[in-house]
């Protein structure tokens, strides 16, 4: 009988320390907030969409995770507690995999290395929550590999590759993992000369992917998400990439080994001609080895994450298995593996301090009363302007502003969510994913009609503004809100892309807010203007039209600036 009461409370106790580390790190990022806003559409009858009434576009890379989260909006469940549980589920639910798979140990119980380590890792704690996908992904790429690691009939074989292209549904990435599936489903086909393996595994790709990709070309037009021309339309970034890379293993230096591992493992069971299900033969460090070898190349190329350990962590198991497997040889290495994997563990300082380049700790930049500063300045907004078409640029940290306050428009400046920007030329290398930054002096955002962007004015300056800055601050109060780490309370500031006193006009009168009138501005200028050479009205026109004059009727003023530009010499 195998002897499980020697291992139950090491595993219980994992279970328990995970669940207990991830509520302690619970937190949410501002990028959730964009699958939130998608979801919260979807449930209000607007369509799977960003914008209501807009062309439809796929600006979220986690379908199952926002349907998920739509279900629960429609069910009256809050997106950013759902998603924390749904992250913290997924996150114990994979522990208890790695332990099962010590459970299923050759030759008996093996100590339940790989859930130890799991348990013990800050980052997978840490995006156990966050608001993505990160832990479901994690949860469905590594139940792939271990269904298909056991795999002995057509069964497993479909089980696995079903599984797969959920995680392909979740993230598009995981298709790297079917695809490796796939491979060696048909080579285990061709070995045995049935071909019953490869069928099943490519079943769930014909019943499951293939409609879904249909209505996904069909609904969007794309058969990529937007994200994926917004973060440089496949363009290599190997340097930043092997940085991003090389930092995690830096973290976690004790999970290297877990990268060679299954290699010398492979080797020393090359005499398995007939990769037999289960960890005692040739099949598992094989597929170990070849899932981590090459998602970790597709890290390194696609050039990582801005967040620190992100698009590492589904590897993470599969390296903690590579160890799993030394674990497995007899009751003595179990222990001094387990020892070693929780004592190294228990050991790391993650380099929060000397992250570079453009890899963030991303955490730290989402405290609780940002989330909550964040709702309060959105629904005071949404309330001052409501009546209104009021529409919004949102940058990094502000998705949160988008989602809270329901405005009908919100242009995201990386093009994550907006096909003209996701389209524009990589001019230079930055973070990965904030590369097409468009500039707030770009005409588009007239051209959309966009209003403001939430911002003090001299973060958003803009080149050659012929404006002004005084007459693009929009100021409101917000008494005991904390935003961008300042002390609670005071004036904040709105930038205004473009001035609509219809828009504005919810404000006239009303206290705690105040913007000064560009009529003004325009009045003043007017008056002067048989002094200005003709370059200059023409270069102003051309800035006052975008700003003003595109926006509101006011022939008066436009037929004057135009009888002045008629009457003025060129060059004069």
């Amino acid at each position: 009988m195998r002897p499980l009461f020697r291992v139950w409370p090491l595993v219980v106790l994992a279970l328990a320390y995970g669940l207990y580390a991830a509520v302690r790190e619970a937190w949410v990022c501002d990028d959730a907030f964009l699958s939130f806003r998608y979801a919260k559409n979807l449930v209000g009858g607007l369509g799977l969409v960003f914008n209501g009434g807009e062309p439809p576009v796929e600006g979220y890379t986690n379908f199952l995770w926002t349907m998920l989260l739509a279900a629960g909006m429609g069910l009256g469940q809050d997106p950013v507690q759902l998603a924390q549980v749904a992250g913290i589920a997924s996150y114990v639910a994979t522990i208890g995999l790695l332990a099962a798979c010590a459970w299923r140990a050759p030759g008996g119980v093996g100590l339940p290395a790989a859930a130890v380590g799991l348990a013990l890792h800050l980052h997978a704690s840490r995006f156990a929550t966050g608001g993505l996908e990160t832990a479901m992904f994690t949860l469905l790429a590594t139940l792939g590999l271990v269904l298909l690691i056991e795999a002995r009939g057509a069964r497993g074989f479909a089980a696995a590759g079903a599984v797969w292209i959920l995680a392909t549904m979740t993230r598009p990435d995981g298709a790297i993992f079917y695809a490796l599936g796939g491979l060696f489903a048909a080579w285990v086909a061709w070995r045995r000369r049935d071909w019953g393996p490869l069928v099943a595994f490519s079943s769930s790709l014909v019943l499951i992917y293939v409609p879904y990709f249909a209505w996904k070309l069909v609904y969007y037009g794309d058969p990529l998400p937007n994200t994926f021309y917004a973060k440089s339309a496949g363009r290599g970034y190997l340097a930043e990439g092997v940085h991003y890379v090389w930092l995690y293993l830096a973290c976690y230096w004790v999970l290297l080994p877990g990268l060679a591992l299954p290699l010398v493992f492979a080797w020393l069971r090359r005499g398995d001609r007939e990769l037999a299900a289960g960890w005692g033969g040739l099949r598992a460090p094989l597929l170990l080895g070849a899932f981590v070898w090459t998602y970790a190349a597709y890290v390194a190329w696609v050039g990582g994450d801005f967040m620190f350990s992100r698009f590492c962590l589904p590897l993470t198991p599969a390296l903690l298995l590579g160890w799993q497997c030394v674990a497995n040889l007899g009751a003595r290495s179990g222990r001094l593996v387990t020892a070693a994997l929780a004592v190294g563990m228990a050991a790391i300082a993650y380099p929060a301090e000397s992250l570079h380049r453009h890899v963030v700790e991303e955490k730290r930049y989402y405290p609780e009363w940002k989330l909550r500063s964040s709702e309060r300045i959105a629904r005071h907004l949404a309330r001052a302007f409501a009546g209104t078409d009021l529409r919004i640029a949102i940058k990094g940290t502000q998705a949160m502003l988008a989602y809270y306050g329901e405005f009908p428009l919100a242009i995201e400046i990386h093009g994550l969510t907006d096909r003209y920007i996701a389209r524009r030329r990589v001019t230079h290398r930055g973070r990965v994913g904030h590369e097409k930054l468009l500039p707030f002096e770009d005409p588009y955002y007239a051209r959309r009609g966009v209003d403001l962007v939430v911002g003090p004015v001299h973060d958003e300056r803009i080149r050659d503004d012929r404006i002004g800055a005084e007459w693009r601050r929009l100021e409101f109060d917000m008494p005991g809100v904390r935003f961008n780490g300042m002390s609670p309370g005071g004036w904040f500031r709105a930038t205004l892309l473009t001035y609509d006193r219809n828009v504005l006009r919810a404000l006239d009168g009303r206290a705690g807010f105040r913007y000064r009138r560009f009529e003004e501005r325009l009045d003043a200028y007017l008056a002067t203007v048989e002094s200005r050479p003709s370059d200059e009205l023409r270069a102003d026109f051309q800035a006052f039209q975008r700003f003003y004059f595109d926006h509101n009727h006011d022939p008066r003023r436009r037929g004057e600036f135009l009888r002045a530009l008629a009457r003025a010499a060129p060059g004069k």
